[in-house]
């Protein structure tokens, strides 16, 4: 980062600290949506259910801890929460070392640990204010603006996107595999943990 740069972005993190949040509209936030340097980095993860994604984020959440980067991990649902049994998808995320972890309850359940009103639209802006500490943040079954795709398959239930309109394939078929590679996108088995996270890492770059 050039010092002018750095210079602006020291300046707006000064003016955040001293803003008055006393205001009826509640705090202000430094939103770090328009600063490159400090963008945070979403990958979205879809699929149907008992396709494997929860372990597949598990596994990369672990992975970016031993490389020195902290990662935070959305687990959206439309049913009600359970989080007495740390089996359960959150406590897996937090198990692995994810920090902070939500789960963003839609539809009827409407309700998200941190235990908050869930908005109507969870946009970029309302995670990058509750994340502003992570380095990176993988979500489970909701789609973010911006964020990068990676569609989850297993076994025979085959999802009906195609090639154009995923980042990744993340399958056990090594067809599937086959087919999006020969339409020039990546395809990884569930198992090649390293290789998803240098791919996500490469293809954040290129954004």
């Amino acid at each position: 980062m050039g010092l002018a740069a750095k210079s602006r972005r020291d300046a707006q993190l000064r003016d955040a600290q001293h803003r008055d949040t006393s205001t009826p509209s509640g705090p202000e936030r430094l939103s770090f949506s328009d600063m490159s340097s400090q963008a945070l980095k979403i990958a979205s993860f879809f699929g149907w259910s008992n396709s494997g994604k929860t372990g597949l984020l598990a596994g990369l959440v672990e992975a970016y801890r031993h490389r020195g980067l902290a990662c935070g991990a959305v687990k959206s649902s439309r049913h009600p929460g359970d989080f007495g049994d740390e089996g359960k998808d959150t406590g897996r995320f937090r198990a692995a070392g994810a920090s902070p972890v939500l789960y963003f309850g839609a539809g009827e359940a409407r309700t998200s640990v941190l235990f908050m009103q869930s908005p109507s639209s969870p946009d970029r802006a309302w995670l990058e204010g509750l994340f502003a500490g992570v380095d990176r943040l993988l979500v489970e079954g909701l789609e973010v603006e911006g964020a990068l795709r990676i569609l989850v398959e297993a076994g025979d239930r085959i999802d009906k996107r195609g090639a154009s309109e995923v980042d990744f394939l993340v399958s056990d078929d090594e067809r599937r595999r086959l087919a999006f590679e020969s339409e020039g996108k990546k395809a990884f088995p569930h198992e090649a943990i390293e290789a998803i996270l240098d791919a996500l890492e490469e293809a954040w770059k290129g954004k």
